[in-house]
């Protein structure tokens, strides 16, 4: 059984629950506006989407590159337990 928590360690554990709540929170407020601006580069004119280009280039290039990396290193797919004997 564990030691109880002195007052210290039970703040900093409160500290950093608090800490990640917010950042959660941060986090989903920014992520409902995604789909809106992901939206707009394919409804609006490029003249009015400033780097849609190079946005839309960098999805389809990040998923390129991990579908090489996929097929690459599909040889070595294996239960776990076979890798640590």
């Amino acid at each position: 059984m564990c030691p109880p928590l002195t007052f210290s360690e039970g703040r900093s554990r409160r500290q950093l629950a608090v800490g990640l709540a917010a950042l959660a929170l941060h986090v989903l407020g920014h992520a409902l506006r995604v789909p809106g601006l992901a939206s707009d580069d394919y409804r609006k004119s490029r003249a009015g989407r400033g780097g849609s280009l190079l946005r839309q280039s960098a999805v389809a290039l990040a998923l390129a590159a991990g579908l090489i990396l996929a097929v690459a290193t599909l040889q070595y797919a294996a239960p776990w337990h076979a890798v640590l004997g």
